[in-house]
């Protein structure tokens, strides 16, 4: 009976190391992309039409939070490759620079309602220019919350008060805005995250492979 129930055990382990070979060396299954609902708009469309329509096999879901939230989640396996901002060096990540990006105050020229701030203010970010603003000679009487840049972007744009936005998010979707002068500048730095045992994974390279040349 030992011999009997070892041998299925064999088998199904056989089985199951051919179909984790095989989806190793393909670019074939269901794949998990993590990011901000802000960097999903300004990056996944430079990549992901011609990523699918070139691999047919290919499934992708997509998961959206704070660039944080994400790399915890690459790191526990619930996000198999995500693209973040600042992220923490970890032994467990691989992590790719794919680009810089300035966070700032930003207003429409033409209708600078400059006495309103329009934020959101649990980003690190935003806490860290407030900070700064101190010593500078930006002064706001009133303040206008949001935790969807792209609102803060659109009411910034419709003149309803200065925004604290990513150039990257401040000037897609045709937004006529302009980084306000002499304010202060955070320094953010883009980079896409896997774990280190996915880096020969075929599928995840492929992956990492279109996002890196989008952002080249």
């Amino acid at each position: 009976k030992l011999f009997s129930e070892t041998r299925h055990l064999l088998e199904a382990w056989d089985r199951l190391k051919s179909q984790v070979i095989q989806t190793t060396n393909e670019t074939r299954g269901l794949y998990r992309i993590g990011c901000h609902a802000s960097v999903a708009n300004y990056s996944l469309p430079l990549f992901l039409p011609k990523l699918i329509q070139e691999h047919p096999s290919l499934e992708i879901t997509l998961e959206h939070d704070l660039s944080r939230h994400i790399t915890q989640k690459v790191l526990e396996f619930q996000v198999d490759v995500g693209i973040v901002v600042n992220p923490v060096a970890h032994p467990d990540l691989v992590l790719k620079s794919l680009a810089a990006d300035e966070v700032t105050f930003w207003q429409n020229p033409k209708l600078p309602n400059s006495e309103v701030l329009i934020c959101d203010p649990n980003l690190l970010q935003v806490q860290t220019l407030l900070q700064k603003n101190k010593r500078s000679g930006l002064r706001f009487s009133r303040r206008i919350e949001s935790s969807n840049l792209e609102v803060i972007a659109s009411l910034t744009a419709s003149g309803a008060g200065i925004g604290i936005l990513p150039g990257r998010v401040a000037q897609a979707h045709g937004l006529r805005l302009k980084k306000v002068k002499n304010a202060p500048v955070f320094q953010d730095q883009i980079h896409l995250a896997y774990r280190t045992e996915n880096r020969n994974v075929r599928a995840i390279q492929v992956i990492s492979k279109s996002i890196q040349n989008a952002f080249a």
